[in-house]
């Protein structure tokens, strides 16, 4: 349940005058009563307060006769419970601020004077007493970041003299936000009924703390009367002591979710990293999100818009989500991918661990790189324009280890216009054998994918796995342990073909085909081997078969 500061929210300090003035005075009364021998002269002219306060509350017309006892049972004790304070300021809050001072004498208006003396504003005395009884002396917890805020205003409030900026941040709080470092919607945003029970992060409240301290210790340069720097002192000390209060009573995280911007859960994010793709990291990141990633468009309230980036893998590739965080700066170790459990037809249950990045800048460098918005981007993409070689090859490696099958060099996607692009490729030069899936258009000369994969080739893949190397290790060992079994057929020897070594060298071979005319058929009939075979023995000797 969520803990007030101490006293009614109908007395609390902003809203009126008489609110300091009454909560002052059910506050004080007690003490003044007891002032001693030093204060004699200015507190009654009769030397009786008490008395004349007594008579004061017996020609009150606005309480009844049950509220004057409890004023007197009150006046009579030394110190205040925090209920009697309550009631005696409800019982008070009924009179205005000339009718206080009209019905309890000249003396209590001499006493006020007194207490301010230094010329300081009297009601901002009121309300830095009252602050440090419910926030400093009781040491009562502030719930959540919204009552922070309304503490430290309270306490800003207080300084004598303010000048335009603490004028300003006490009339407006999306100017109060700025002051303290924030964007200008913040304030208002954790003072939202949906932020409630929600902490600060500890970056965010040491960003606060630094800049209140910074501003505090300009503002003392600026002053000469040393009874104003003190009290600006004073002030400055209770609201570190808020702060500090404030952090110990509550496990903060180092960055706190729906904070103010991506930049306070990650400080190092490089959010220019795909303005331009001029590295083989870059490359091949921009890859795995094409493969991987996806982006999509909110609205707010006000009709601003805002990008959001999305990126998951499965659990057992969480590696991936690791280095990507470390090559973009994002901090997994405060704000840790979340899980998902994604369950399969045949009642499997995959865990995924997701990254999402909520920044327009970082989002629209990607989408000047063809990155589509939006649940059509799977259909619709196509292949960015690289200028070099290695920079395609890195991206076809981030975009293999995202949607490539392992044991192969095969890649799928349903844009056919991705895969066609890449067959079509100047830098790349695929071995394409025309079938149903992929045909040739002779008019623009180009290949038309009508499947959802194509294969790459072996000789490919191993050269874009040597291209760059900081990829899933699983999808990789293979290619690393891969062994070309078409060199081992072209060259691994057979029986028959030894036969062939021994009985038919090169130079009768010759003579037989091109003397005598011999078909290789023939050829092969009369050495007991097929005409496979013989066009093989052909080969490894450096002679055409035909």
């Amino acid at each position: 349940m969520r803990k007030s500061y101490g006293f009614n929210p109908k007395l609390m300090l902003k809203e009126k005058i008489l609110q300091n003035f009454t909560n002052y005075l059910a506050r004080k009364l007690p003490q003044i009563m007891n002032q001693n021998n030093s204060n004699k002269n200015i507190i009654d002219s009769d030397n009786n307060w008490k008395n004349t306060l007594k008579k004061g509350i017996d020609s009150i017309k606005q309480i009844n006769e049950s509220e004057k006892q409890i004023i007197m049972q009150i006046l009579n004790k030394s110190e205040l419970s925090e209920a009697k304070i309550k009631n005696l300021a409800l019982i008070l809050s009924k009179f205005e601020v000339d009718q206080l001072n009209g019905t309890f004498s000249e003396t209590f208006r001499l006493h006020t004077q007194n207490y301010v003396k230094g010329g300081f504003d009297f009601y901002r005395n009121i309300k830095i007493d009252i602050l440090k009884q419910y926030f400093i002396r009781k040491n009562n917890i502030i719930h959540d970041a919204g009552d922070l805020f309304r503490a430290l205003r309270e306490h800003l409030s207080l300084y004598p003299n303010p000048c335009y900026c603490i004028r300003r941040s006490l009339e407006n709080l999306e100017f109060f936000s700025l002051l303290l470092g924030l964007k200008s919607y913040y304030i208002n945003y954790k003072n939202q009924r949906s932020q409630r029970d929600k902490q600060l992060g500890l970056d965010i409240l040491t960003r606060i703390k630094t800049i209140l301290m910074r501003s505090f210790d300009y503002w003392i340069l600026k002053e000469l009367d040393s009874k104003i720097i003190d009290w600006i002192n004073s002030i400055r000390n209770d609201i570190r002591k808020i702060i500090e209060n404030y952090k110990n009573a509550h496990k903060l995280k180092l960055y706190a979710r729906g904070s103010n911007g991506i930049l306070e859960q990650h400080p190092n994010l490089k959010l220019d990293y795909f303005k331009n793709i001029d590295t083989l990291e870059k490359a091949y990141w921009l890859g795995w999100l094409f493969a991987e990633g996806y982006i999509t468009i909110k609205k707010l309230k006000s009709g601003n818009e805002y990008y959001r980036l999305g990126v998951a893998c499965l659990q057992n590739d969480f590696i991936l989500l690791e280095r990507f965080a470390d090559a973009l700066g994002l901090d997994i170790i405060n704000n840790e991918p979340r899980e998902e459990e994604y369950r399969t037809s045949n009642g499997e249950i995959h865990v995924f661990r997701k990254i999402r990045i909520i920044n327009n800048e970082f989002c629209k460098n990607l989408i000047s790189h063809g990155f589509i918005v939006g649940k059509k981007k799977s259909k619709n993409m196509r292949l960015p324009q690289f200028t070099l070689r290695e920079l395609l090859l890195a991206f076809l490696l981030g975009y293999y280890d995202g949607d490539g099958t392992i044991g192969r060099s095969r890649i799928t996607s349903i844009s056919k216009k991705f895969l066609a692009d890449i067959l079509n490729s100047p830098f790349l030069n695929i071995p394409v054998s025309i079938s149903n899936s992929i045909q040739f258009d002779p008019v623009n000369k180009k290949y038309i994918v009508k499947e959802d994969r194509i294969s790459l080739g072996a000789d490919l893949m191993r050269e874009i796995m040597k291209n760059y190397d900081k990829t899933l290790p699983r999808k990789r060992q293979f290619w690393e342990n891969w062994v070309d079994k078409r060199t081992l057929r072209l060259n691994r020897p057979t029986p028959k073909i030894d036969l062939l070594y021994k009985n038919l060298p090169k130079k009768k071979l010759l003579n037989l085909y091109l003397v005598k005319n011999y078909t290789l058929k023939k050829i092969a009939k009369m050495h007991e081997v097929s005409y496979d075979t013989l066009k093989k023995y052909m080969r490894q000797i450096g002679l055409k078969g035909s």
